[in-house]
């Protein structure tokens, strides 16, 4: 998606070190995100949609250092942090739909997002030219399915997985996993010592390693001291995943019209119980991606991972957690 710039490229940015957070989803962002927020050193800026939707970007760069980088002259703040995990997907957002903005359609999503890594990279740049990258990656499979379990819930998507996989939202997915290419793109523009990527399975496994390593690239002591106060996305049941793919079908096909109120409730009601059947630890054996689909996206990666790992001089790292 290419459009007009309107950057005033004269004034330069006087300001804190700025981060730019990544993402990618459905990897502890919004954990992060939270713990960025209970830090006096951040000045967080969340989702602040300027470089990924038109009318918010055509304010120009001095809008970006004024307004959305805020208190960047504050003693308080020792950085600013930039998160949406958008950038990792080069997610452009052609109309602003909200939830609270009644009709809403969940299929809507869908019709008014287009993608552009590339574009997106390019904002970023002429806005933050010497702001430093980091982003956490997850092993493709499962990242993969866990995209498409939020995807159905949030998205109203209906397809089984492997028809979600080559449909024009998951081809744009299938660009974002392609780690390595994603982070040689940030590379270009930014620099590689600029760059920073995490691995989830660390931070499950390590995370105490993982949140010093991430504090060491930022500059600032990380705590996890709130982290029982700390908001997490909770993976959604394979079988509720199930049903709200069914029922996405009573959905009203037409994203501009509101869909009914039977839809609504019975959503609402899935999801209930999705959240008491987690509570009761009670997980019905349903799988949504063969095993396969789990084999062909393994091996369409392995060969970028390699690349990835490499130039991360993560080669023993990424290979144990069986990214190649």
């Amino acid at each position: 998606m290419k459009t007009a710039t309107v950057i005033n490229t004269e004034v330069e940015v006087h300001m804190k070190p700025a981060f730019f957070h990544i993402g990618w989803m459905r990897t502890g962002t919004t954990f992060f995100q939270g713990l960025f927020s209970y830090d006096s050193n951040i000045n967080l800026s969340l989702k602040n949609r300027f470089f990924s939707y038109d009318p918010y970007y055509r304010q120009g760069k001095d809008h970006y250092k004024n307004n959305i980088l805020l208190n960047h002259q504050s003693a308080q703040h020792r950085i600013n942090i930039d998160s949406d995990e958008n950038y990792s997907m080069g997610r452009f957002k052609t109309l602003l739909r909200e939830k609270e903005h009644k009709p809403y359609n969940h299929k809507s999503e869908q019709v008014f997002i287009q993608h552009d890594i590339p574009e997106m990279i390019a904002r970023m740049k002429a806005c933050a030219p010497d702001a430093k990258i980091f982003g956490v990656i997850r092993k493709q499979p499962q990242w993969f399915e866990s995209v498409y379990k939020h995807d159905v819930y949030h998205f109203g998507v209906e397809q089984s997985f492997e028809k979600f996989y080559t449909s024009p939202l998951g081809t744009a997915y299938q660009k974002a996993a392609d780690y390595f290419s994603v982070y040689q793109l940030y590379a270009d523009a930014f620099s590689a010592e600029n760059i920073k990527i995490l691995l989830f399975e660390d931070f499950v496994k390590r995370q105490g390693e993982f949140v010093q390593e991430l504090s060491d690239f930022l500059g600032v002591d990380l705590k996890l001291t709130h982290q029982e106060q700390l908001k997490k996305n909770a993976s959604t049941n394979n079988f509720f995943t199930l049903l709200h793919r069914y029922v996405n079908r009573l959905g009203e096909s037409n994203p501009e019209n509101p869909e009914s109120n039977l839809y609504d409730t019975v959503r609402k009601g899935i999801h209930k119980m999705d959240r008491l059947f987690t509570a009761l630890n009670l997980t019905p054996d349903i799988k949504l991606m063969s095993e396969q689909s789990r084999q062909d996206i393994q091996q369409q990666y392995k060969q970028s991972n390699k690349q990835l790992a490499s130039a991360l001089h993560l080669e023993t790292k990424m290979k144990a957690y069986g990214y190649f």
